[in-house]
């Protein structure tokens, strides 16, 4: 996921949500400075949003004072993903998505003969390797472990989306006294 056009996205929002955006993007822990940069606003108020981003959960610290640097807070990204599945698919569709995640892990597990991504991508070790079968290698095990979270998510959205629909069934028939 990438940021918008720049003349654009400056006339249309502001700088503290720009900052927000950027961080929402970042795929590694970057300074203040190159936060700001991207951002288009200056270093303090960079640094001050993405204090307020700390605070909120949304964003952690790395290194020590003078090295700081920020990303987006991984668990804060993994419940957003939940709830964007919650939102865009009805519980039918998520449990097809599961179904079909599942089904392609297990044709993983049984092609590759391991139980995880992480159990092929320790093949990178292997002696004798060629160039060509290490970056196959690392390919599929990338996607593997973009599925096995796929699934994790999915997993998660289908059994709070049950949850939910119990609460709500049991609520249905509550009528205030």
């Amino acid at each position: 996921m990438g940021l918008p056009d720049t003349d654009a996205w400056k006339d249309s929002t502001r700088g503290r949500e720009r900052v927000k955006l950027v961080v929402e993007v970042l795929e590694e822990p970057r300074s203040v400075s190159e936060i700001a940069d991207r951002a288009d606003v200056g270093w303090e108020t960079a640094k001050s949003e993405l204090e307020n981003l700390v605070e909120a959960n949304a964003a952690r610290e790395f290194g020590s004072e003078g090295s700081l640097t920020y990303a987006p807070d991984p668990r804060e990204t993994f419940f957003a993903q939940i709830r964007d599945h919650m939102q865009e698919y009805t519980t039918n569709e998520l449990e097809a998505q599961l179904t079909e995640h599942k089904e392609r892990l297990e044709e993983l597990e049984a092609e590759f003969d391991v139980g995880t991504a992480q159990e092929y991508r320790e093949h990178l070790a292997d002696d004798g390797l060629s160039a060509d079968e290490l970056r196959e290698i690392r390919n599929v095990a990338a996607t593997w472990e973009a599925l096995e979270l796929e699934y994790r998510v999915v997993k998660h959205a289908l059994g709070i989306s049950y949850d939910t629909q119990r609460f709500t069934d049991v609520n249905d028939d509550y009528v205030p006294a």
